[in-house]
């Protein structure tokens, strides 16, 4: 089934393909901010440079109705949308009915159409955008019909995938497994397997450590000092003899070994339900395939989107200062949340955090994401809120355990098609962006949409 799926997908980029090859004018490419869309970006990038096309790239939040207007501006015959577009083509269609418009993307698709919008999205095959493909893998099966060079930067596809969290387990599935395999067999990517700490090639050591979730360390989590003790005591340096921190990179064997060792021995771990050891993908840059595209969403969440492209195209080779930022304004907002508890309204089947101006717009996705992963949080389904500078967005994370049985996409847009607004997504991460003080409004309606049986895990209302 996989395989014909993939046939037919190629067969419709092939026909969009040539919609790209023939055009003569100014092609502009539109894409996502986070880490998915600016790989995107890179492979339709490399794309059109190789083939020789006049071109410009913008990367943006979301395609808002006044963001599709403002790029109606632009001085270009052929739009190319990629990991965004196919939940508004209506808003695209009502600014740029008189260009050629191409979308690539793997989020549920809407039911409009329009003779000058030509789409190759995965849910029209049968391939669930969530966790089978990324928009990236989208971007590349397009690509790939456009030029066959475009086959050097298949691991952009896989960096797509890991920041959109479609790698479950250490493994990835059906479409991105299709691609892993392809990356693998052309040097692009290569497996080991140890410690799966955040920071393998990027962090010291000791703060992998002491920021590690699962499984709990005692004296060690959270607890800088705690962190280096244990170093210590395993005889691994906190830093090495030129001075800088030790890396879990810099570690051989054997002491990787041991200190594997010795988190089971703390934590008391009975098995690897936490992955705390498993596959760890190391692309041909050096950096593992999760720090890459955290390093890509750091970029972009501080609206530094052309970074992380020139990053992924090799025109700057450090984000050192963009990662300490990013990191900085997560802690901060991670604390306010622990401060401010009484911010987050608890509901029959979810917890609502409403942070006001209290967290950036483009970091709310970012904090329910690690929130809703957090080992202390009980709810499986989470929505966050914060001001923008024309209404409020919205974010909203579900466990994976109830996938196939809450969709918040539809939910939401049900939703905003009540209170007003626009919104879409996956089935268990989707977005919104509504008027500021229909907040509370929002969380009655979805509630009810979301209702569920918590014990036998049944949704009644969608």
């Amino acid at each position: 089934m996989m395989n014909q799926a993939i046939e037919n997908i190629r067969d419709r980029a092939k026909k969009i393909a040539e919609i790209i090859k023939s055009e003569k004018g100014k092609i502009q490419v539109v894409t996502h901010h986070d880490a998915d869309g600016i790989c995107s970006g890179t492979i339709m990038y490399k794309a059109l440079e190789t083939i020789g096309k006049d071109f410009q790239i913008d990367v943006v939040r979301q395609l808002e109705d006044n963001i599709i207007q403002e790029l109606s501006s632009k001085d270009a015959d052929l739009f190319i949308f990629t990991d965004l577009g196919s939940g508004q083509k209506e808003n695209i269609n009502k600014y740029l009915s008189d260009r050629k418009v191409v979308i690539a993307d793997h989020h549920t698709v809407s039911e409009y159409s329009a003779e000058n919008i030509n789409e190759l999205n995965c849910h029209d095959f049968g391939i669930d955008g969530k966790d089978e493909v990324s928009g990236a893998g989208m971007t590349y099966f397009l690509c790939r019909e456009i030029t066959p060079k475009i086959c050097e930067s298949v691991e952009f596809t896989l960096i797509g995938a890991a920041g959109d969290t479609q790698k479950k387990n250490g493994q990835f599935k059906t479409i991105n497994k299709y691609l892993f395999e392809e990356a693998d067999r052309n040097g692009r990517i290569k497996v080991i397997n140890g410690l799966r700490l955040f920071g393998r090639f990027t962090r010291p050591l000791h703060k992998s450590l002491m920021y590690l979730d699962r499984p709990k360390i005692p004296n060690v989590n959270g607890n800088e000092s705690g962190a280096i003790q244990m170093m210590n005591d395993l005889e691994i340096p906190a830093k090495k003899t030129n001075g800088d921190w030790t890396r879990l990179h810099d570690l051989s064997k054997e002491e990787e070994s041991r200190l594997t060792i010795e988190i089971i021995l703390r934590s008391e771990l009975v098995d690897n339900k936490d992955y705390l050891t498993g596959n760890v993908y190391v692309l041909t840059n050096d950096h593992e395939l999760r720090e890459f595209a955290t390093m890509l969403n750091a970029c972009g969440r501080l609206g530094k989107g052309k970074d992380g492209l020139d990053l992924c195209l090799g025109k700057k080779d450090n984000i050192d200062d963009t990662l300490r930022e990013y990191r900085q304004k997560i802690a901060k907002y991670l604390n306010w949340v622990s401060r401010n508890k009484e911010s987050i309204i608890h509901k029959k089947n979810g917890a609502y955090l409403v942070a006001r101006d209290k967290i950036d717009e483009n970091f709310i996705g970012t904090i329910m994401s690690i929130i809703s992963k957090s080992a202390d949080n009980k709810m499986k389904i989470m929505f966050g809120f914060a001001n923008s500078d024309n209404g409020v967005k919205v974010s909203g994370r579900v466990d994976s355990s109830l996938d196939g049985i809450v969709d918040i996409d539809m939910a939401i847009r049900k939703v905003v098609e009540e209170i007003g607004g626009e919104g879409g997504g996956h089935s268990l991460a989707a977005g919104a962006k509504i008027a500021q003080g229909v907040e509370l409004e929002f969380i009655e309606k979805i509630d009810l949409l979301l209702d569920y049986d918590q014990k036998k895990n049944t949704l009644s209302n969608i």
